[in-house]
């Protein structure tokens, strides 16, 4: 691959530096060459196919990858500290257009802006810490645990004994700690030898560096136009904590009962089937964690709370044509201007939190809502009071999780009313809206029962029969 070099640049590519330099400026064999042969040999190893490979031979390779990576670390810190002082280094950045050995170490590495720089710094400090360039060069010390080791010595007092005795204490806690516990070793050691100095400048350093947190906050969301889209976020410590907190309370493991999904592939995994679904919750963690804050942000809209607008609470405005909402055909949009397919669009318009603004052949809007649609809070509450929770068979996800779904769907005509509305949780929602499980209120007792596919059997909740009634059964 050609990287962009400034005006006047005659750098290397490939095949030069692992032979010789175009130019003729570095000698066949030396420290080009080797690299050469390096580059070749993890060239050698890249080639393999890995799912051939044992598992034990996998941890062993990331494990050497991870050696080899620090002897590399070691070695670029140490020619960009000679870099920096050499007059030949100097000149010959000069001559292929470098203001200084920072832009070019930023470059060098595709890195940030700020990377040159903190590279430079890195090198002047491992310079003077023997025993912490020794460590790299020989693999076993990383070069971020390098750059914790550093700066906590540049904190401690100018006392040669003082400093050899720290280098040695967290260079030996380096062997059993990660990064983050090393640091912790580095600020509990500079507190120790230097109690008066360093309470103030961390309290300094952590003021200084929250608040930028704080001013850099930010959360982004965009859509990809293939039916999904992703959001990314910064912010502080303290903030994150409390998001990070709220959004762990919400999501713990729900299990199901046992078999919930009829054994059809279409519970909450879609390879439940071939996994032999025992009823755990098959979800991952960043699974989880997103559906806690989707749940969040329906609980918060439900609740009243949020400030209101033209007399109401925010809330999604989907547009459609009425007939292709009707046949399920088309697509819709939302007031955002994110397209929708025609299923997705049937379910938000059976959703009661969502608006759907109903179009008709010439484009004017029909209806907006429809007061029938809409579930009042007397409504909701009768519907919680019957099916206490997700009525799906097996599923005890709570009212605060759930969606009202229209038995009879809303565009179809059917009325916002208890004997047409069931408690469904947003993933067995989904379920009934794109796969052949369909659900009903039951004649005898106005209770809702579920016909699980390919089968003649209506089925329902043992939470939501009757009392004396507990045991699932065939529906009358």
């Amino acid at each position: 691959m050609t990287t962009s070099t400034p005006p006047g640049a005659q750098h290397p590519d490939v095949p030069g530096w692992r032979e010789s330099r175009p130019d003729g400026g570095a000698p066949r064999g030396g420290p080009l060459a080797a690299l050469g042969r390096a580059a070749t040999a993890v060239d050698e190893a890249a080639a393999t196919m890995w799912a051939a490979r044992s598992g034990a031979e996998l941890v062993a390779t990331v494990e050497a990858v991870a050696h080899l990576r620090a002897k590399l670390d070691g070695l670029e810190l140490a020619v960009a500290a000679e870099l920096e002082v050499s007059p030949a280094g100097q000149q010959a950045l000069k001559d292929d257009g470098w203001a200084s050995a920072r832009d070019f170490l930023t470059h060098a590495a595709g890195g940030r802006r700020r990377s040159g720089p903190a590279t430079a710094r890195l090198a002047r400090r491992v310079q003077g810490l023997p025993s912490v360039a020794e460590a790299l060069a020989d693999g076993w010390l990383s070069r971020t645990q390098a750059r914790i080791v550093a700066e906590a010595i540049e904190r401690l007092p100018q006392d040669v004994s003082l400093r050899d005795r720290a280098v040695a204490l967290m260079l030996d806690e380096a062997t059993r700690l990660c990064a983050d516990d090393l640091e912790t070793v580095g600020h509990r050691l500079v507190e120790t030898l230097d109690p008066t100095g360093d309470t103030a400048r961390r309290e300094r350093e952590l003021e200084r560096t929250e608040r930028s947190a704080h001013l850099n906050r930010s959360l982004r969301i965009g859509f990809d136009g293939l039916g999904g889209g992703a959001g990314r976020f910064n912010g502080s410590k303290e903030d994150l904590l409390l998001v990070s907190t709220v959004l762990l309370s919400l999501a713990a493991p729900q299990p199901a009962e046992p078999g919930s999904c009829g054994g059809d592939g279409v519970c909450a995994d879609l390879q439940c089937r071939t996994l032999g679904h025992s009823g755990r919750d098959l979800r991952d963690h960043g699974a989880r964690m997103f559906d806690a804050l989707v749940q969040l942000a329906r609980t918060a809209q439900s609740s009243g709370a949020l400030p209101q607008g033209h007399g109401g609470v925010p809330q999604v405005v989907v547009t459609m044509d009425h007939d292709d909402l009707r046949d399920a055909v088309g697509r819709a949009t939302t007031t955002a201007g994110v397209d929708l397919d025609p299923a997705t669009a049937r379910r938000l318009a059976c959703d009661a939190d969502l608006v759907p603004a109903v179009l008709g052949g010439d484009g004017s809007v029909l209806d907006v809502g429809r007061s029938q649609r809409l579930v009042t809070a007397a409504i909701w509450l009768a519907l919680v009071v019957r099916d206490q929770h997700c009525a799906f068979p097996g599923c005890r996800r709570p009212p605060v999780m759930c969606h009202a779904h229209h038995v009879v769907h809303w565009a179809d005509g059917g009325p916002t009313s208890l004997a047409n509305l069931v408690l469904l949780c947003g993933t067995h929602h989904r379920i009934v809206h794109s796969t052949p499980w369909r659900v009903r209120i039951s004649t005898s007792d106005a209770r809702p029962e579920f016909l699980v596919p390919g089968s003649t059997t209506w089925v329902r909740e043992r939470g939501c029969d009757p009392p004396g009634e507990r045991e699932r059964r065939p529906a009358a």
